[in-house]
């Protein structure tokens, strides 16, 4: 299963913040480090460039020509490390026709190449050539036959730079790192301490959701309070409605059942069956009776709150199974259950019990001795359940596909001669369609019908 990182980051605003967090924090880290890294090597050049022009004025210092032109250095410097071979610094002096006229001791068999074309006397020119840093500096040297244009080049080798660079480099992500790990670490938690309300908040509305507490608490930050009051607000006015509803509803069920009720039993259990009249009133107390039963179940299902309890899905099929086992006890029915022991799913008790009530005795009904009822709890990713599926197969005669529809339209059987009045899989179909849920029937493994019904979870 390919796993899918834009939907969990999607899903998740702890980790999205976490996310945003580290990376900005990786970003400022490495940018501050390039920068400083980059600082420090121009600094560093610039030493070196500051350097070398103040080993260029010790040489002038020191410089004496003669009569023949010949120009004369100590052998021995204030710098040592131009009386030393291999020392990586090393000084020339060259005439204006970039002639040798003097190398230290440290250029023993080295040649300077001077810049094209040569700078002119009182410019100095720096440039990195040959991984080495030389510096030129001409001179106009007085003389009594004129004025002699002279050349002072001193040159130090590139590991000048490198090695306090590498250094630096070095100790400066070593910090950068340590830093940078021990600023994750508290911007994790800082986040996870300022999102505790929202966790605490989510907490509260599964507690809710499984009937634990019936309204928020009033301890939350004042970004959140204002949320929890109108959620409070919002709680309070469907549990009120629902509680008008569900009275309404009973009143309504009293008023209207109670007069069928007395026509029932003056006229249709002591009259003639002969009268033609006499029974057409009674069918249509009976067709009465059953409208406003299968009204008043679809109103009570419309009215269900924003909040389902959670159901334990084992218990509601034992107690129906015990009930069915009674009813159809003449037919000694092999029910046989496989439902996990702890599965729940968060659906109206009274909507949960009538879908399953209803397809369970259908396939009572209809079977010949055998019913399986199989319930799965299928998982999708990043979520902790998805839903319940329940499967019901039955070895009765099933249902032909041109039929499938007729019975699911109310009042409408598939055999007249069965009793029932023709609205439980109707009932069914339009309270999984309320769920946002899914029925589907195909052929059973025992030869008659399979039902399944699928409830999502909540999102």
């Amino acid at each position: 299963m390919k796993f899918n990182f834009t939907l969990l980051f999607r899903q998740s605003i702890h980790l999205r913040l976490k996310l945003a967090a580290v990376i900005s924090l990786i970003a400022f880290l490495g940018l501050a480090g390039i920068a400083l890294e980059r600082a420090f090597r121009q600094s560093s050049e610039q030493a070196i460039h500051e350097r070398l022009q103040l080993y260029v004025y010790t040489l002038v210092g020191f410089a004496d020509i003669k009569k023949d032109g010949l120009i004369n250095l100590p052998k021995s410097l204030p710098e040592p490390r131009f009386s030393t071979m291999g020392s990586g610094l090393e000084g020339f002096v060259l005439d204006q026709y970039g002639n040798q006229l003097w190398r230290s001791p440290s250029a023993v068999g080295m040649y300077i190449q001077p810049p094209d074309p040569l700078p002119q006397p009182g410019e100095s020119v720096f440039r990195t050539h040959n991984q080495r840093l030389e510096l030129f500096y001409p001179i106009s040297w007085e003389m009594k036959k004129g004025a002699k244009i002279l050349i002072f080049i001193v040159s130090e080798h590139m590991n000048a730079v490198r090695q306090p660079v590498h250094k630096f480099r070095k100790t400066l992500w070593y910090w950068l790192g340590g830093i940078g790990i021990l600023l994750v670490m508290t911007e994790i938690w800082l986040l996870g301490w300022s999102l505790q309300p929202l966790r605490r908040m989510s907490k509260d509305v599964e507690s809710i959701e499984a009937g634990g507490i019936d309204r928020l608490p009033g301890d939350y930050p004042k970004e959140l309070q204002g949320l929890a009051n109108n959620l409070n607000a919002i709680l309070s006015s469907e549990r009120s409605h629902k509680e008008r509803y569900k009275n309404t509803l009973a009143d309504l069920a009293h008023s209207l059942k109670t007069p069928l009720a007395i026509i029932r039993g003056g006229f249709c259990d002591h009259s003639n069956e002969s009268d033609e009249k006499i029974q057409m009133l009674c069918n249509q107390v009976s067709r009465m009776d059953d409208i406003i039963e299968y009204q008043l179940k679809h109103a009570a299902s419309t009215n269900r709150g924003l909040i389902s309890p959670e159901l334990k899905v084992s218990d509601v099929i034992n107690k129906v199974t015990e009930a069915l086992r009674k009813v159809y006890l003449s037919k000694q029915i092999q029910i046989r259950i496989q439902c996990p022991v702890n599965g729940k799913i968060s659906c109206e008790e009274g909507d949960f019990y009538e879908i399953i009530g209803n397809l369970m005795d259908n396939a009572c009904k209809w079977c010949s001795s055998t019913v399986e009822v199989k319930v799965q709890f299928p998982r999708e990713p990043h979520k902790k359940q998805s839903g319940v599926l329940v499967s019901i197969e039955d070895d009765g005669p099933g249902i032909p596909e041109s039929k499938l529809k007729q019975v699911l339209q109310r009042g409408i059987r598939a055999d007249q001669t069965t009793a029932g009045h023709g609205i439980g899989l109707s009932i069914v179909k339009e309270l999984v369609k309320f769920c946002n849920g899914r029925l589907e029937f195909g052929s059973s493994k025992f030869g008659g019908l399979k039902v399944d019904v699928f409830l999502p979870a909540p999102l």
